[in-house]
């Protein structure tokens, strides 16, 4: 994993140039609140799942992005 700020600039600079038809999925060491708080300034979709203490699932998409969400569901169901 790589040391801050770097996972938030990596992921913020994907999330730029992310289209209708992409996903972000990060691994995180810990639940990035402030990540969270941008994501929402800016109306895009996001979800969290914490696997264990150390490791975090973000998963990041734009509204358009029809599929986005059900996939997502089916992998934090799964």
């Amino acid at each position: 994993m790589l040391p801050p700020p770097l996972p938030m600039q990596n992921i913020m600079k994907a999330v730029v140039t992310l289209t209708d038809s992409e996903l972000i999925w990060a691994t995180h060491r810990r639940k990035p609140n402030p990540l969270f708080d941008m994501l929402d300034q800016q109306n895009i979709c996001w979800q969290h799942q914490q696997v264990n203490e150390q490791e975090h699932h973000i998963f990041i998409w734009l509204k358009t992005n029809t599929h986005a969400q059900d996939f997502v569901h089916s992998k934090i169901a799964g």
